[in-house]
């Protein structure tokens, strides 16, 4: 299976997490930020969420998942280190509803690539499921080769970008123009 690799707008949109290990956690950190309603389902948490439930921007219910719990969330995330509550959670889910399963992929309808977020860029690398450590070591990588100004690089063109959009008619010279902008661009 190859999957296809998007930017979801998940603001405003339900997204429940089960399990409270650091599987869990690594999810939820990707996750804040994004508008989104985070929902934890678990008995216990690492100290990392707890603190996240105490400052309030995610939502724990200390239980054990049920079927209900799942209902209304857009996104699951079934990340227990336990494989028949994974594979639970991911069967009782809706068809249409974006669920990922950690321990057995094959389940999913989603896999989160390794992301690299310095300001406005952001990079997805996925190897499609064949090695996630690999995604990891590659996002890695990147990160050390791209400069920690790549904010103020991309406000820049982004400015420029959009005096072209509003100024220049001819298509001809606004994609010329808009191709210059990146012509000498360093990381």
């Amino acid at each position: 299976m190859e999957y296809f690799a998007a930017m979801i707008d998940l603001k405003g949109k339900r997204v429940t997490v089960i399990g409270g290990g650091t599987v869990a956690e690594r999810k939820v950190q990707s996750l804040l930020g994004t508008g989104a309603t985070i929902e934890v389902i678990s008995l216990s948490l690492t100290n990392s969420l707890r603190a996240l439930v105490d400052s309030k921007p995610i939502i724990w219910k200390r239980k054990s998942v049920e079927k209900h719990d799942l209902i209304d969330a857009f996104f699951v995330i079934a990340a227990t280190n336990d494989i028949k509550t994974n594979r639970e959670v991911t069967l009782n889910c809706h068809p249409h509803q974006l669920v990922l399963n950690v321990s057995e992929p094959q389940l999913a309808n989603v896999i989160m690539p390794a992301l690299l977020k310095k300001d406005n860029l952001h990079i997805a690398v996925s190897t499609n499921g064949a090695s996630p450590s690999l995604a990891k070591k590659i996002r890695d990588l990147l990160r050390d080769v791209i400069s920690d100004d790549i904010g103020t690089k991309l406000a820049t063109i982004s400015e420029k970008r959009k005096e072209i959009i509003k100024t220049v008619e001819n298509p001809l010279e606004k994609e010329q123009l808009l191709n210059s902008l990146v012509k000498n661009f360093t990381l």
